[in-house]
């Protein structure tokens, strides 16, 4: 990673910490939640300037299904962890085929 994107990546994490998000970044996993914050659409765009996460969960209730897309399709990103997701069937489709591994948690 070069110094740019590591002062990015710094921004960007204060940023999620100062709304209620939080993060882990190591050398064995860089992973960033948002589960229990709706996040809006600025936020989200800003998420998607991470390099380097391998692991994102994110809750959905404020964010259009293209920033979500946005985010699923972060260089490297492994696992994309979805509450309150409310997307159509052939969308659903779409991210699970834009991500290794999309989990959708807290349905009823």
């Amino acid at each position: 990673m070069i110094a740019d994107e590591f002062e990015s990546n710094q921004a960007i994490l204060r940023k999620i910490e100062s709304v209620g998000g939080g993060y882990v970044w190591e050398p064995e996993i860089f992973a960033v939640t948002m589960l229990d914050i709706p996040i809006d659409e600025c936020l989200a765009k800003l998420v998607c300037k991470l390099r380097g996460v391998r692991q994102i969960a994110i809750n959905c209730r404020n964010i259009s299904f293209s920033a979500l897309l946005e985010i699923s399709n972060i260089p490297g990103l492994q696992v994309l962890v979805v509450s309150e997701l409310h997307i159509m069937e052939q969308e659903y489709g779409t991210l699970l085929a834009s991500c290794p591994e999309v989990v959708v948690v807290g349905c009823s």
